[in-house]
């Protein structure tokens, strides 16, 4: 490992979607299982593995971009999807049925989207041939959750997946990226301060502190590297994972001077 005070900490999530990159492009035989659908159970949990990974690999990228720009309020949204989609990932890995649950949560996906694109024919019909084709037992059990309304498609709340998966910070940070992802927020954006007299200043856009920054790059690095660890152990077969980079669980927030 690097010396974490070397860099900041977006620069250092810069630094780890190359190395991503690089480790996940090295040996062209790393997906290999991807390719075996021998067992169809296994190729579906290798498929949800490396998907959930995907996932949590775009919005880490989205993060550094947005924080670039300042972009604050979007910053904030994809953080809450990266969070979605690392809470997931743990969840399905540490969940004692994976490979069953994978199929689940694949079965899931595929009833959301005929409610959603029913009425395009390629699409229903498509979702519908692979839906028939899935264990049944697993097929009725996503749509017995789903049932449930706004539960995720394990069937609990998100707050209970996360502590099944051992997954912490729902209160202290998940609340808060829910709290300022929905549009029924205003005041932040445009803000008019009083000044002496009829004066006033206008404030127009948001802005960020470097704390602020660091903190959220440091959360995208922690799933990124959370993310990587789970998904090598799925597809590593036995290949050692060195990632050359600073190690972002040792980073605290600095403290106010």
């Amino acid at each position: 490992m690097i010396a974490l005070a070397d860099h900041s900490q977006l620069e250092w999530l810069e630094h780890d979607r190359k190395e991503m990159r690089r480790l996940l492009a090295e040996d062209a035989t790393l997906f290999e299982p991807l390719a075996d659908t021998t067992d169809p159970r296994a190729h579906t949990l290798y498929l949800v593995i490396a998907d959930l990974f995907w996932q949590v690999w775009y919005h880490a990228i989205a993060v550094e971009v947005l924080l670039r720009e300042e972009l604050t309020t979007t910053v904030v949204v994809v953080q809450r999807a990266l969070y979605e989609a690392i809470a997931t990932l743990a969840y399905l890995h540490s969940h004692p049925n994976r490979s069953s649950e994978a199929e689940v949560l694949l079965a899931s996906t595929y009833v959301r989207q005929l409610a959603l694109f029913g009425e395009q024919k390629q699409v229903r019909e498509e979702r519908e041939e692979i839906l028939a084709r899935m264990p049944p037992d697993s097929v009725n059990t996503a749509r017995q959750r789903l049932s449930k309304g706004r539960r995720t498609w394990t069937g609990k709340s998100i707050r209970e997946m996360m502590t099944a998966a051992n997954v912490t910070g729902y209160d202290t940070l998940y609340s808060y990226l829910s709290s300022k992802t929905h549009a029924g927020i205003a005041g932040e954006h445009v803000r008019i301060l009083r000044g002496t007299g009829s004066m006033a200043t206008i404030h127009i856009g948001s802005t960020i502190s470097t704390n602020d920054v660091e903190a959220h790059a440091n959360f995208a690095r922690r799933a990124l590297h959370g993310s990587l660890q789970i998904l090598w152990e799925h597809f590593g077969r036995g290949r050692p994972l060195t990632i050359h980079s600073a190690n972002p669980f040792e980073w605290a927030m600095p403290r106010p001077s």
